[in-house]
């Protein structure tokens, strides 16, 4: 009887394990992808000219801000009742404004370098599915979906390298 189920098991699981002896499948690194990409490079300076001068008007905004502040502390108690009241308003109207700059600031920089990301994976979608494709993987995941990776199925390098031949075009 135990020699019957054996043979039976085995007959209904060989299908299984032929075929993820000859599933094929890779790894890459998004992370390394970020940092050495042309492409994310390219996508980086854009997004900083693109915003600096925007920057570059709060941190003025911002200093403005501090020395009005402190010229208000030192003459605080000289002040008469009416220009104290004066200048607080002022100095919470400057911070309001530069709070409002800020904000705006933050959400327009994260929106574009979500269009930027959205690019930049976009191209490694397609270099991934070019190498898939090319050398019959299965399956290519990130390698933070995974708990070990030999280097051997490590596509990272070939990832880079057709974004690197891509950027040049």
């Amino acid at each position: 009887m135990k020699k019957i189920i054996v043979i039976v098991c085995g007959l209904l699981f060989a299908p299984l394990l032929l075929a993820a002896d000859s599933t094929k499948i890779g790894v890459l690194d998004v992370k390394i992808l970020l940092q050495k990409a042309p492409q994310a490079q390219t996508s980086g300076k854009k997004l900083e000219n693109e915003f600096q001068k925007r920057k570059d008007t709060i941190v003025a905004k911002q200093k403005t801000l501090k020395t009005k502040h402190q010229k208000f502390s030192r003459n605080r108690e000289i002040l008469g009742e009416a220009e104290r009241v004066k200048q607080e308003r002022e100095l919470t109207r400057l911070q309001q404004d530069l709070q409002r700059l800020d904000q705006e600031f933050r959400t327009d920089f994260t929106t574009r370098q979500h269009e930027e990301m959205d690019g930049f994976m976009q191209a490694v979608k397609a270099a991934v599915e070019k190498i898939a494709k090319k050398d019959n993987y299965d399956v290519i995941l990130p390698v933070d979906a995974t708990a070990y990776v030999a280097d051997r199925v490590d596509l990272t390098g070939k990832i880079l390298a057709l974004l690197v031949t891509a950027s040049k075009k």
